[in-house]
């Protein structure tokens, strides 16, 4: 190829990479051949000179990719020491020696800038310049566009660049983004995030990174790059927040205890020194990450006792520290991610509060033991796992295994041996996954039990693993609990007022009511009576 060809290969490129959605390494194949890679470097350095920022993010990334190392430093120290050449497209290539991990006397290379100081105390002024979040007023945003078309949607966040810049920017997009990910709504919002020049964009978006399948990895890759080429490369945001926090400390914090499908609770608060509080309230679930969040951004002490008592249905809770309820929220996060499954945007809005905090694992001291049927029988009956047993609802292995009974009763006159079935089809329901999260569900309820000094039965709980008597002892339960239920709804039922709501109402009739009974007093006979 002549030079000509070789600029016109390379024009060619740099349009496709700025607006294929294609893997980037994909279309920088035919460059990559281009053996006279002198000429390669003197193209892309005379095309850097009258970019613009997302066309000198390409051409950056370009000549990383296509020009080796040293030849590369050789020529960003000829742009810089060069005189023709203004502050802006030194500021590039200072920046890219960076990137090549240069070490830069900054005394030195002032001297080729007009207004060195002057550029770096800007980037230093965008790390540090403040837009403390206020999570209700960002709620209200995501609330209202959540209740527009996708197309509005667009429209809206692109204004937002007319009107906000910086950090105030990336405060109202980070959210959009991250709810809507791999949407267009979302490929909106990561575009203009990368044009923010703002450190909350960068720390959201190597985040992002960790859960982001390929297509989704490119785009956020080249949004980083551009906030790389204006100047932010250092994630600054947790001391960002650190210095924002100060005002405040973590107060009060409390879980529930995890209920039978493994969901809990947690209330996160924080005190400010005028003794006004932060709230937030987080569900989360050992299989499907966080479920719901809610907070409120200032409320009296006297206030904040009230909604605890009332969020907890005047129950047990359980103090734990800041620590312990970050690793939590992460790796309930970590889940819902796993799960390709939204994080409710109330929960991305409020989790800056958490950013001070350092993540800690629960510490058990506890020794796990041989258990006896004692030991299982004392668990069985404790209160803390009454409500321990699965629902055709949130479990389709168990709705699988349900309807199998349900027809094995009617195929045999209502006459089956329940306990031959529920070890034919034990492993239906507990998969190695399920077991899984039933042993984080186990650990949880011992190091709780072990912070109010049951250590007896945190023991038990922490000792349970797969222990088959006390599994078992949960599909009894959940089968007891389902023919009870639709029983219940079928007595309802028929003492409805009139026919039409009759006939609005769910479907029961699979069962007759005194099919129900029958299969009720059986159940209570085997597993109930002589309990």
């Amino acid at each position: 190829m002549n030079k000509i060809q070789i600029k016109a290969e390379i024009l060619a490129t740099l349009t496709a990479l700025m607006t294929s959605t294609q893997p980037q390494a994909s279309l920088i194949t035919d460059l990559k051949n281009i053996d006279d890679k002198k000429t390669v470097l003197e193209v892309l350095i005379r095309e850097l000179v009258n970019a613009n920022e997302q066309k000198a993010v390409m051409i950056c990334w370009l000549l990383m990719e296509l020009i080796d190392k040293d030849t590369l430093n050789d020529e960003l120290w000829n742009v810089i020491k060069a005189p023709e050449y203004n502050d802006h497209v030194k500021m590039i290539a200072f920046n890219m020696l960076k990137d090549l991990g240069n070490k830069i006397d900054y005394e030195v290379i002032s001297g080729y800038f007009e207004q060195f100081n002057e550029l770096i105390n800007r980037e230093t002024k965008q790390l540090l310049e403040t837009a403390i979040m206020n999570p209700e007023a960002q709620i209200d945003f995501m609330d209202f566009l959540n209740a527009i078309s996708d197309s509005d949607k667009i429209i809206l966040i692109k204004s937002l660049e007319e009107d906000y810049a910086y950090d105030a920017l990336a405060n109202i997009l980070i959210p959009v983004f991250l709810y809507y990910i791999d949407t267009e709504v979302g490929y909106t919002a990561l575009e203009i995030l990368g044009r923010s020049k703002s450190q909350l964009a960068y720390h959201a978006l190597e985040n992002a990174k960790k859960y982001a399948k390929e297509d989704l990895l490119s785009r956020i890759n080249k949004a980083l790059s551009e906030l790389k080429m204006a100047g932010v490369r250092v994630d600054n945001t947790e001391e960002f927040y650190r210095n924002i926090l100060q005002e405040s400390k973590p107060y009060k914090i409390y879980t529930s205890f995890p209920d039978g499908h493994g969901n809990m609770a947690i209330i996160f608060s924080r005190i400010r020194a005028n003794k006004t509080l932060q709230f937030l309230a987080i569900v989360i679930n050992p299989r499907y990450g966080i479920l719901d969040s809610f907070g409120f951004n200032s409320m009296t002490e006297q206030d904040f006792y009230k909604i605890v008592d009332k969020f907890y249905n005047y129950q047990e809770k359980y103090e734990i520290n800041a620590g312990v309820a970050k690793y939590l929220l992460e790796q309930a996060e970590e889940n819902s991610h796993l799960n390709n499954d939204p994080v409710p945007y109330e929960y991305i809005c409020w989790q800056s509060i958490l950013l001070d905090i350092e993540a800690e694992k629960p510490a058990f001291y506890l020794e796990k033991k041989e258990l006896n049927q004692k030991d299982i029988d004392k668990l069985c009956l404790s209160d803390y796992v009454q409500n321990w047993f699965f629902d055709e609802i949130t479990s389709e292995e168990f709705k699988t295994f349900i309807e199998k009974l349900s027809s094995e009763f009617k195929a045999n006159n209502f006459n089956v041996d329940l306990d031959k079935f529920v070890a034919d089809n034990f492993d239906s329901i507990y998969s190695a996954q399920e077991l899984a999260y039933k042993l984080i569900m186990f650990n949880m309820a011992a190091y709780l039990r072990m912070l109010k000094g049951d250590k007896e039965l945190a023991e038990i709980f922490y000792s349970l693993g797969s222990n088959y008597s006390f599994l078992t002892n949960i599909i009894r339960k959940s089968i007891y609990e389902y023919y009870v239920g639709k029983r219940y709804i079928l007595k309802n039922q028929r003492k409805a007022s009139n026919i039409f709501e009759k006939r609005t109402k769910a479907n029961t009739d699979d069962f007759k009511l005194l099919q129900l009974d029958m299969i009720i007093s059986s159940i209570e006979a085997r597993w109930v009576d002589n309990a």
